[in-house]
């Protein structure tokens, strides 16, 4: 089917579409004069984009969508975020009508201090924990597992504890720069985010074809860290810090162990870490063994 019947018939626009390619949700096949020719499977995930931005999930997420077998059990995490954002717009209207009728900041306080822990996600505690980098880089490196809110005791406990281990740390100066330097206008870091999301979704999801679509990109890596230039650079001299200061700090116990109780999605995750670490060591013996034939 050529563009514009599709457009009629999904009630998108060209460049919508264009873009939707361009972010790899679709792939039409191109014909010689150029034209693209949707298959029936590229309309139905076309109509599957339309319904899901209809319920304001954005383009990256979507593509996560997209990849996963079990459709139904992924749209409850967007469906438990999206009654959360309404209990929070809610609690935070009733908060300003209050406010309007008697602007009583003390009592206003204690109420907020008393419901705060079942409005917010621990992403957003953390962020309004944390002011500044400090809050927005453990964001970028922890937020996508947390998007849970702290309901049960167990969790609110291990909350309390992480806040704690993080508001007493001792950060060089220049760990503090290097946070610093990764949040300029050079850097969209929820976007970051977003990739970092998404790379290790698609490693889960079909390793195989992952490791070969970046075989490249993993060895020049692997062989820049074997390079003289990393091991001059300020990278490497961050990273050996980050390491003594996150075994010096308990950093396991006190982050970590604290993490895996507030975030089912991170206790996921590491699972699925641990199977692709098995998977990444077959898939490389298995390729070895065939080229030593």
């Amino acid at each position: 089917m050529l563009i514009k019947d599709v457009c009629k018939l999904c009630h998108v626009t060209k460049k919508a579409l264009v873009y939707y390619e361009d972010k790899g949700l679709i792939s039409p096949l191109i014909m010689e004069n150029g034209y693209r020719d949707y298959s029936q499977k590229d309309i139905k995930i076309i109509k599957e984009i339309c319904v899901l931005r209809h319920c304001g999930i954005s383009v990256s997420d979507i593509k996560i969508i997209l990849l996963d077998t079990n459709k139904k059990t992924v749209i409850k995490k967007y469906q438990k975020l999206n009654n959360l954002h309404i209990e929070s717009y809610l609690k935070m209207n009733e908060s300003l009508q209050r406010l309007t009728q008697n602007y009583d900041i003390e009592k206003e306080f204690n109420h907020l201090v008393e419901k705060n822990d079942c409005l917010l996600t621990v992403r957003e505690k953390l962020i309004l924990a944390f002011p500044g980098c400090y809050g927005l880089f453990l964001s970028l490196h922890f937020g996508r597992f947390l998007n849970e809110s702290i309901d049960t005791k167990e969790k609110h406990k291990a909350y309390v504890q992480m806040i704690h281990y993080l508001d007493h740390l001792v950060i060089s100066q220049e760990l503090v720069d290097y946070m610093k330097s990764i949040f300029n206008d050079k850097y969209d870091i929820f976007a970051l985010e977003q990739q970092i999301y998404l790379d290790t979704t698609n490693a889960f999801h079909d390793f195989e074809n992952y490791f070969k679509e970046h075989q490249e990109q993993l060895e020049n890596y692997i062989e820049y860290k074997l390079s003289d230039e990393y091991k001059d650079s300020l990278v490497k001299k961050v990273q050996e810090e980050i390491l003594i200061f996150q075994k010096e700090t308990g950093y396991q116990d006190n982050f970590i162990e604290n993490l895996k109780i507030l975030s089912s999605s991170y206790r996921e995750y590491l699972h699925q870490l641990e199977k692709l670490k098995k998977q990444y060591i077959y898939f490389h013996k298995s390729k070895n063994s065939h080229q030593m034939l």
